[in-house]
């Protein structure tokens, strides 16, 4: 490890950059200054979203000063350019390493990532060698943006597409775990400790139901209340149908689902499919556009039954 590598400790993200890429890119090679342009311009690019976005933070002097997200985006900007445009994969992971070491943050030099992107707090997330993400997104701490499977880097060339897609202006919470070649489509908002191997379409929300859910007996039948909010919102007025996915636990064949509203309004759903505890529910909702509701499973005959997760299908 280069001892100008190290850093003072006390300086900010932008002046630890500038100090590592005149290690990386000597200052009389002619080509060193659109490189190190370019890295100043996309990293003040993704402070400015920072401090856009998060209503902790005065400015973007100080996410320069004091966010190690920001420091860990902008070490993986210069590794990338190592990476991909000088192939030193030494030097590339030596820098990649080095941010983990200061940040807590592990991206892999290889991730391609969009400007206007934001780790916040960011303690423990992992980002790998294919993942690919979008513009103006942002993810939280312990957020896992992996492979399906510990072996399947080792039996795949380097490069092979095994990590996740994100779209445009999406948001991961904490402690997500997001596996494999699978895409996330733009606008999504992915909920704290899922943990997601399938596609989600765009303008997504996705929640977990606490394990601790609590499932009561009504007349004779097990009732599981999720707490995922089904707001339509968004739904133009002349669409009178909306879809969700739902996960269960246990769900019997005969399972019903319903729609909870205030004041006990309530819509009975046409489940479209059913594959093991897998179901996609229809609802007709062209009285009640702009309603909050909540999702009930019922199990008719079969044993208690937990919802396990739930996706809006708008």
């Amino acid at each position: 490890m280069k001892d100008e590598w190290v850093g003072t400790g006390t300086e900010g993200t932008l002046e630890a950059l500038g100090r590592l890429a005149c290690v990386v890119f000597p200052p009389e090679v002619p080509s060193s200054r659109g490189y190190m342009e370019r890295l100043r311009q996309i990293t003040l690019t993704d402070m400015y979203w920072a401090a856009s976005i998060d209503p902790a933070t005065k400015d973007e002097l100080e996410v320069d000063k004091v966010y190690r997200g920001a420091r860990a985006i902008a070490f993986h900007r210069l590794a990338h350019i190592v990476w991909t445009e000088f192939g030193d994969r030494d030097t590339a992971l030596a820098l990649s390493n080095q941010a983990t070491m200061q940040t807590g943050v592990e991206i892999h030099p290889g991730a391609r990532i969009g400007p206007s992107f934001s780790i916040d707090h960011g303690t423990g997330t992992v980002i790998g060698e294919t993942t690919e993400i979008g513009t103006r997104c942002t993810v939280l701490n312990n957020v896992t943006l992996g492979a399906r499977r510990a072996g399947q880097g080792a039996k795949s060339k380097s490069g092979t597409k095994r990590h996740p897609t994100i779209g445009n202006e999406v948001t991961i919470c904490g402690n997500v775990g997001i596996y494999g070649a699978v895409t996330i489509g733009d606008g999504c908002w992915i909920g704290p400790h899922t943990q997601i191997d399938r596609d989600i379409p765009a303008n997504t929300r996705v929640q977990l139901v606490s394990e601790y859910q609590v499932t009561y007996r009504e007349h004779g039948r097990t009732v599981a209340p999720c707490i995922v909010k089904v707001a339509p919102r968004n739904v133009k007025k002349a669409q009178s149908q909306i879809a969700i996915q739902i996960e269960v636990e246990n769900l019997s064949k005969g399972a019903e689902i319903r729609l909870v509203g205030k004041g006990e309004q309530t819509i009975e759903g046409h489940i479209a499919s059913q594959e093991h505890d897998l179901v996609i529910c229809s609802f007709d909702i062209s009285d009640a556009i702009g309603t909050v509701f909540d999702v009930q499973v019922i199990n008719t005959d079969g044993p208690w039954c937990r919802l396990v997760n739930c996706v809006n299908l708008l």
